[in-house]
């Protein structure tokens, strides 16, 4: 409790900030593998609903690759380039990724999601699974920059967050998981979906879809029309 509250009195994060390169990876490589099957179902339910000429995917912040892993189960042609810390990659992505039985539709590369080297106009999805929360909205401003550079005309974008009802504390999970991000992180946020919307336009992306799998929260599609 004493923690908590000096995070909520000074906006300070009370250790290394998951997402900084001071921690690299650490955090993710010890609580990405307990996600995996709590995302899974809501993973293949957006994989239905991708658009069926999709053959290059980027799944950027992979973690256990669990968004793009349903992918590319279902559909052998598909190659994704997964990115994430080194520590991240080779003690968790590369081994659900080699578990699942698709290592050869897997690129992996390592380094800060913002910051890696990625391909102008070379990917028909971009996945970003549960990582804007932690990046705040400047942040998030420019990951979503990078996604649209990155998709080819036409290419799709997937959003996968917890997503805050308006008002914004009536849900109380997603109340919960804000005040970790204030712990956790230097700007993290749980953004409500009004605001996810406003960001994914800001980017320069349309044709908005919310994808409602069976998890809680409804899972976003963008196009880059």
């Amino acid at each position: 409790y004493v923690a908590m509250e000096e995070a909520v009195r000074t906006g300070a994060p009370v250790r290394v900030a998951v997402e900084s390169s001071q921690d690299e990876g650490e955090f993710y490589q010890g609580m990405t593998p307990a996600l995996f099957e709590l995302h899974w179902p809501d993973a293949v339910a957006l994989a239905e609903r991708i658009d069926s000429k999709v053959k290059t995917v980027l799944d950027l912040g992979a973690g256990s690759a669990v968004w793009s892993l349903a992918l590319a189960k279902s559909r052998p042609k598909v190659k994704v380039v997964a990115v994430d810390r080194r520590r991240v990659l080779e003690h968790v992505t590369q081994g659900f990724v080699q578990q699942h039985g698709v290592t050869a539709q897997y690129e992996f590369r390592a380094g800060d999601y913002h910051q890696v080297a990625l391909e102008t106009e070379s990917f028909d999805l971009v996945l970003l699974g549960h990582l804007l929360h932690a990046d705040g909205w400047e942040g998030s401003r420019a990951l979503l920059r990078r996604c649209k550079a990155a998709l080819k005309p036409g290419g799709q974008l997937a959003v996968a967050e917890f997503v805050a009802p308006e008002p914004r504390w009536s849900d109380y999970a997603a109340a919960v998981f804000h005040l970790n991000m204030v712990m956790l992180t230097e700007n993290g946020v749980v953004f409500t979906g009004s605001e996810l919307e406003e960001l994914v336009r800001q980017a320069g992306l349309q044709g908005l879809e919310w994808v409602q799998g069976p998890g809680d929260y409804p899972m976003l599609l963008a196009a880059n029309l």
